[in-house]
């Protein structure tokens, strides 16, 4: 008698259908890991109507050569080329980077989570959902890493239990940026910096320039974009006015930016991956949204931009073509 899920998949049963398909789509997989794919899709009726319903909804989609998903026999599988253009490291995520982040945070905020804290040094950090920093304060120094997200600090004027503030700093990959103030914020997006001013100043400087030791002032409404390929600091452009970034009040805002920016940001309040495929990851949208509702937000930025939006099992894909909305 067939399972009661293969007639009401879960929504757990979906993203592990997903992750399958993805994998078996990807780069090859070890022996263990075919035997354990073998042995969870033969395991329950729902788990192979589930797998072959996505692999087909994939074909369909003309991403995917569907032959290539099929399981075989005990003599081996054959794997499909990789599909890097569909952004399948959102599906995947990347692990082995993710697990260490894990490690070395201090503080970290969950999906869908804006969580604040408050430093030794009396210094507050707003983290946007999936976010995460590690922390180092010293009498000599304050450094900030931001592992991963984005984040709103307040900082101490004065430090508790010190009379002389230590110089305090937010570091990524690209950039360093000292606050000579009290009210900013630091984003990571792919392998861009972005930091913006609400009040005082903030000097950037850009670590990975030919010239690091080169800074640029930020005051209060500016904002600065340092990405991987930045020969010197970029100048700076207009960034929100003084107060807070609309995220911490509950809304994201987006003016004109690529949309695979926008499902970046909105992807850290859905555990549903988001996929933005081909011409349309460069497709600029504008809108005020609830990130509460992500999936209303995605659709809401989908159709303002004359693009489709698919609801797959456990994901959402957005590409050119014909508005729509819904997977059927």
């Amino acid at each position: 008698m067939p399972s009661a899920t293969a007639n009401a998949p879960t929504e757990r049963l979906q993203a592990e259908a997903s992750r399958w398909v993805v994998r078996r789509s990807n780069a090859a997989l070890s022996a263990e890991d075919e035997a354990r794919f073998a042995a969870w899709y033969a395991a329950d009726p729902a788990h192979a109507a589930a797998y072959e319903r996505l692999a087909g909804l994939w074909q369909r989609l003309g991403q995917v050569d569907g032959r290539r998903l099929r399981p075989s026999g005990a003599t081996g599988r054959r794997r499909a080329a990789t599909l890097g253009a569909l952004g399948l490291a959102l599906l995947l995520g990347t692990a082995a980077p993710r697990l260490w982040q894990e490690l070395e945070a201090d503080y970290a905020s969950g999906t869908g989570e804006i969580r604040t804290v408050t430093l030794a040094d009396g210094s507050t950090v707003t983290l946007d959902a999936d976010s995460a920093i590690a922390v180092a304060l010293g009498a000599d120094a304050r450094e900030i890493r931001l592992l991963r997200g984005r984040a709103l600090f307040e900082v101490a004027r004065k430090p508790s239990g010190g009379d002389t503030p230590a110089p305090f700093t937010v570091a990524t990959p690209q950039a360093r940026a000292r606050a000579l103030g009290t009210r900013f914020e630091v984003a990571r997006d792919d392998d861009t910096t972005r930091v913006a001013v609400f009040e005082s100043k903030v000097a950037v400087r850009c670590t990975a320039c030919a010239d690091t030791e080169a800074e640029r002032l930020l005051g209060p409404g500016d904002a600065i974009a340092v990405g991987p390929d930045d020969a010197a600091l970029p100048p700076a452009t207009p960034g929100q006015p003084a107060g807070s970034p609309a995220w911490t009040r509950g809304m994201l805002v987006f003016e004109a930016i690529p949309l695979a920016r926008a499902a970046s940001q909105l992807g850290r309040y859905t555990r549903q991956p988001i996929l933005v495929l081909g011409e349309a990851r460069h497709v600029k949208v504008s809108g005020v949204v609830d990130p509460a509702r992500p999936d209303q937000a995605l659709a809401l930025l989908a159709h303002g931009a004359g693009l489709r939006l698919d609801r797959l099992p456990g994901l959402f894909v957005v590409r050119a073509g014909e508005k729509k909305s819904g997977g059927k």
